[in-house]
């Protein structure tokens, strides 16, 4: 049988399952049955117990010369570095590792505190080897808090503490982490399709908008199962209570005044939320059919004799004008004479031709046309 141990490994060499001897760097040739003997490769920079390995079992006295041991306690965990670059997490229990050129180094650390150490560097978290055994260990959880959020961070449902924007670390090994992201920039909660029933039994549609930001957001987070949709119905019913009191024209004449009203209801309310609510507005009205034909027909009669009203009175204001008008040129003769040639010379402007008789000269046959009778 032919055994090659590299320069990065050792061998440890046994017969009937009893450690006989180490394998230095090199190649091996034995002559023996496998199932007595067998030789176990272990890098230099692992500790034997990863590969099943247990060195108080062994209880090799050359064995234990060659090897160096740490011990770990139950409520700890301790981070393996090899000449300062990160191998592996060690969990609870003893580990060993040959005596060699390399330099073993430990970072022990309780779990329980759940912030990670300082000595452990974010490269270290995210490399390669430990992403891996994060996998299958869940030692560590990392939490990202946006710009705009708080998180609210609860370990075994219990609140530990309030997360500004940033990147954070924590123990997650034999709890249960949970973060609640809560948006403190404004938002909105909308209404949308409400069917309403107003004070005279007309049935609409209505689309209503409510601006509010969160201030408390530890009480947001901890004293509602559901912050939006509790947010929603607190507004839904204040819609309804006032729209059941109001009649279709009271509703449409006072509109624009509707989210000023809604907002002075659900006002007091704002501690309880901790929310700062800041507008709200109707977005739509919809009508039924028959309700908006009648609307319509309503209107047009409206705007029909809104023109009836300004055709007479533009009338009356005519007539009283000519009248003014005939007053003056009957006690003027020269402005009635003057307001004679006026529609003379509109008249002549449409005059194709004037025949004149040979009965007297052309000037006189004209005075006598524009000749006034009185």
């Amino acid at each position: 049988m032919k055994v090659i141990v590299n320069s990065k490994e050792l061998g440890l060499l046994f017969n009937k399952q009893v450690f006989e001897k180490v394998l230095e760097t090199g190649e091996y040739r034995f002559h023996f049955q496998p199932k007595k003997k067998n030789v176990i490769i272990v890098n230099r920079k692992q500790t034997l117990e990863s590969k099943g390995l247990d060195v108080k079992a062994i209880n090799n006295p050359t064995l234990n010369e060659r090897l160096e041991t740490i011990s770990i306690k139950e409520d700890e965990v301790a981070f393996h570095f090899v000449d300062g670059l990160f191998q592996e997490v060690l969990s609870p229990g003893s580990h060993s590792y040959f005596k060699t050129n390399l330099v073993h180094s430990f970072i022990k650390a309780d779990p329980r505190q759940l912030t990670v150490p300082k000595e452990i560097s974010a490269s270290v978290l995210e490399s390669n080897a430990f992403i891996e055994q994060n996998l299958s260990m869940r030692l560590i959880t990392t939490v990202q808090v946006e710009e705009g959020f708080v998180g609210i961070l609860k370990v075994n449902g219990k609140y530990i503490q309030t997360l500004l924007p940033g990147m954070y670390v924590f123990f997650s090994l034999n709890q249960i982490l949970n973060v609640k992201m809560i948006q403190t920039r404004q938002q909105s909660v909308q209404i949308s399709g409400q069917e309403l029933l107003t004070k005279d039994k007309v049935t609409l549609r209505m689309n209503f908008i409510l601006n509010y930001s969160i201030v408390d957001t530890l009480k947001a987070a901890l004293d509602f199962s559901n912050y939006d949709e509790q947010l929603y119905v607190l507004v839904q019913l204040a819609l309804r209570e006032y729209i059941s009191t109001t009649t279709l024209d009271e509703l449409l004449a006072e509109k624009h005044e509707i989210g000023k009203i809604i907002l002075g209801i659900i006002k007091p309310k704002e501690v309880e939320f901790g929310a700062s609510f800041k507008d709200a507005g109707i977005k739509d009205i919809i009508l039924p059919g028959e309700i908006r034909d009648i609307l319509n027909t309503i209107l047009i009669a409206e705007k029909k004799a809104m023109a009836n009203v300004i055709t007479r009175r533009e009338e009356t204001a005519s007539t009283r004008s000519l009248l003014n008008t005939a007053k003056l040129m009957e006690e003027n003769s020269t402005l009635y004479k003057l307001k004679e040639l006026e529609y003379l010379d509109h008249i002549f402007e449409k005059v194709g031709s004037i025949n004149l008789s040979s009965n007297g000269s052309m000037l006189e046959q004209l005075t006598e046309i524009l000749k006034v009778k009185k």
